[in-house]
């Protein structure tokens, strides 16, 4: 791929340039099919014998995931679902949201009720968005606090009332080949990379950089034999016995996060002195 063309998937569209793509696709594709559905009907009246199966033009019916020209709103229906989550994309909602909130937009764009694409429906939709950053930003929080709160306190390092500067965090890594490196499990990749962006958002740099995989999985990849690594945002050692001892470094992000997450809040009242 050239700089050009790297720059042209890189463009920010204006909401009008994206509705009017739509719309441009949506009366192309309606009459290509009209046409594709005549053009069948047109060779099987001159070509189809009585009995015989008919000439296929569009879809074959053998092969159900092909596309049925003479359905022209389900194509679309599926054109649009498409479009609606490249909306999605671009606003970068899945690196803002719980994982929970995630996986119920993408349910959601796969079988849910989705509003035709309108200048006002676009607008809406990314309008309410940012009215849910801070909400979105807190559920994403809480998620993350429960992720490192320990299911036991067999690690002094651990508490499950907040988050310490330090924690052990079990069956996070791997061996590599040869035993001379570690690897994130592979279970462990979009917890990790949740809890990346909340810091990042804590920081008010707003998400991670778009990759597929976190810095810090990133760099237990590199860490080889040693298991010891670092990023701006953690420290960390990888253990054979499949442990990552995890320390943050920004300690005032850290005060934030628990904060957020009401983790002070799960501590005993204190009792009274007599």
């Amino acid at each position: 791929m050239n700089d050009s063309e790297s720059a042209e998937l890189a463009r920010r569209y204006t909401i009008p340039e994206l509705v009017a793509a739509w719309r441009e696709a949506e009366a192309v594709v309606r009459l290509s099919f009209r046409t594709l559905v005549e053009a069948e009907q047109r060779i099987n009246a001159v070509y189809t014998l009585n009995g015989s199966y008919p000439i296929r033009v569009t879809a074959s019916r053998y092969h159900p995931n092909e596309i049925d020209f003479k359905d022209i709103d389900s194509a679309l229906e599926r054109m649009a679902r498409d479009c609606w989550g490249t909306i999605v994309a671009k606003c970068e909602l899945h690196r803002m949201m719980s994982i929970q909130r995630a996986h119920e937009l993408d349910e959601q764009l796969k079988k849910g009720e989705l509003p035709p694409i309108t200048e006002e429906n676009v607008a809406n939709f990314i309008q309410g968005c940012l009215d849910n950053l801070p909400k979105m930003l807190e559920e994403a929080v809480g998620e993350v606090f429960d992720w490192l709160r320990p299911c036991h306190t067999d690690y002094k390092t651990n508490s499950k009332l907040e988050i310490g500067p330090k924690v052990v965090l079990t069956y996070m890594v791997e061996e590599g080949y040869g035993g001379e490196s570690f690897r994130l499990n592979y279970n462990k990749s979009q917890h990790v990379m949740a809890m990346e962006n909340v810091f990042s958002a804590l920081d008010g740099k707003g998400q991670i950089a778009k990759a597929n995989r976190s810095a810090l999985e990133t760099a237990i990849g590199a860490s080889g034999p040693s298991g010891r690594g670092e990023t701006p945002l953690f420290k960390f050692r990888a253990f054979k016995n499949r442990n990552l001892h995890l320390e943050f470094r920004r300690l005032d992000l850290l005060k934030r996060f628990n904060m957020i997450a009401g983790g002070r809040n799960l501590r005993p009242a204190a009792k009274e002195a007599s």
